[in-house]
């Protein structure tokens, strides 16, 4: 790296993180919570159905949801995302936003709107956000 380095090529922007070619939004968000996983599922599910913008396709088995949010009718706008939830300890679960294909800023928002609706649900008790 360094011979190219010398040359003059500049591959800093190549290498650099996602989150750093994004402007700082982040391809990966989650939050802790004391809820029961079966709870935080069916909430999401729910939460899910009311915002017309995002579809999914629930996976019982291994608490993922498979999510696509729509942010306008253009389709290059829209974002394919995974919210799973992992169980940290006795009741403390993690549950994990990852963007998978599509537009980071719409990630973003679409984590945004769904985090809101979830703080809105109440079902779910929050303890830390990440």
């Amino acid at each position: 790296f360094e011979l190219i380095g010398r040359m003059g090529l500049d591959l800093s922007r190549m290498l650099s993180s996602a989150e750093e070619n994004s402007g700082g939004a982040k391809a990966e968000h989650s939050f802790l919570s004391k809820s029961p996983a079966l709870e935080m599922f069916a909430s999401l599910q729910r939460v899910l159905d009311g915002i017309p913008t995002m579809s999914f396709v629930a996976h019982d088995a291994t608490y993922r949801l498979k999510v696509t949010a729509k942010k306008t009718m253009d389709s290059t706008r829209n974002v394919n995302f995974t919210v799973q939830i992992f169980v940290v300890s006795s009741g403390i679960h993690v549950v994990e936003f990852r963007k998978g294909r599509g537009d980071i800023l719409t990630f973003v928002a679409a984590y945004k709107e769904l985090y809101k609706s979830i703080e809105a649900d109440g079902t779910i008790s929050m303890v830390a956000q990440s």
